[in-house]
């Protein structure tokens, strides 16, 4: 449901002798909150692609900015290996929990500010970990800037892809992380407003 939006309910109610008049009550829980938001200006980030498994080959071009983490390999049963990495900084103009979702195959992992969060695995590299936890929460401040790492293979012939999801607070569903909320790794954090905001 959402704020400020009208709705047409049917619902069957009956009354009995005593009462003619029978009541339906609806409540909606809100919560509103004060605090900082950020106007956010984030243009991506930057992706580096190579050739063989786990960046061990060369790069395929020159890096390429990236404004939504959504990968679909080019080299589809092509017989080539590839992997590539993902380097930036995440920006949030509230502050709350996240939820974050990796989808990826063969294999991709994410770090914020150089720890290990996410991985997703379908086929083991034999060159990284063989972790495979693709969900989890982080709170994150407004206005602060977190380093974002995420890299990713794939094995000859298979279709490599790598998304990265999250649910914002005040948000029912998950999206791909897109601008403005990421930056790259030389960019300047936003400036600060206050607001008041409320979650339906």
């Amino acid at each position: 449901i959402n704020g400020g939006s009208s709705y047409t309910f049917n619902i069957p109610v009956s009354a009995d002798e005593d009462s003619y008049s029978p009541v339906m009550k609806i409540t909606t829980n809100t919560t509103t909150t004060t605090g900082p938001e950020y106007n956010l200006t984030g243009t991506g980030t930057m992706l580096k692609r190579f050739h063989g498994k786990c960046h061990n080959g060369g790069l395929i071009h020159d890096p390429l900015v990236m404004d939504v983490i959504n990968y679909t390999s080019p080299h589809v049963n092509s017989g080539e290996n590839e992997s590539a990495e993902v380097l930036g900084k995440i920006v949030v103009n509230k502050s709350g929990s996240y939820k974050f979702r990796l989808d990826a195959k063969d294999y991709a992992e994410v770090f914020i500010d150089d720890v290990l969060f996410l991985s997703k695995r379908i086929h083991n590299p034999t060159c990284w970990g063989d972790n495979n936890n693709p969900n989890a929460t982080k709170f994150l401040n407004a206005g602060q800037s977190y380093k974002l790492y995420l890299r990713y293979t794939k094995r000859k012939k298979n279709t490599g892809f790598f998304n990265l999801y999250w649910q914002k607070p005040c948000d029912r569903n998950f999206e791909v992380i897109s601008t403005p909320y990421l930056y790259l790794e030389n960019q300047t954090p936003p400036a600060q407003v206050n607001v008041t905001y409320t979650c339906y």
